[in-house]
């Protein structure tokens, strides 16, 4: 009966490593980057669609930093034939997340929905506010969340 017992004990151990393995490891994964990719993707968003005349190649450089994969090089483009021109002419534009929610999460890709204020401006004069919502798609790479789709609608 000992060695039953002790067959027993081990199965019982094993089962509950696997569960643990299967289970409540990954759900403690996506619950994790459920909080940080949603955080992750408020603090990016504003960061990435925000630029100043007075610090113009510093937010261009920030906000191509701060995107991957086919969005960054299409972001890029973006930055470059829009954003770019814009800041020569004296537009800045500053957005603010102002509410957020999570529409989908793996540990390493998080899908947002948020709902933003952008503030267009030239100089002191002409501010122009938008209100709008975007989905945000946030990726764990190297480390570090990066936005790797953002599509306004």
């Amino acid at each position: 009966m000992t060695t039953t017992a002790g067959v027993l004990a081990v199965v019982v151990a094993v089962a509950a490593v696997v569960v643990h393995l299967v289970v409540v490891r990954p759900a403690q994964q996506i619950e994790q980057a459920r909080t940080d990719g949603l955080a992750a993707a408020r603090t990016l968003t504003e960061q990435v669609l925000s630029y100043q005349p007075a610090s113009r190649d510093a937010d261009l450089a920030r906000a191509r930093g701060l995107v991957t994969g086919d969005f960054g090089r299409q972001f890029g483009t973006v930055l470059d034939s829009v954003v770019g021109p814009a800041l020569d002419r004296g537009v800045g534009t500053r957005t603010t997340v102002t509410r957020a929610g999570v529409v989908d999460a793996r540990p390493d890709r998080v899908t947002t929905l948020l709902y933003l204020t952008q503030d267009a401006s030239r100089g002191s004069d002409d501010k122009r506010t938008t209100v709008g919502r975007a989905e945000v798609i946030v990726e764990f790479v190297d480390g570090r969340w990066l936005v790797s789709d953002l599509r306004n609608f």
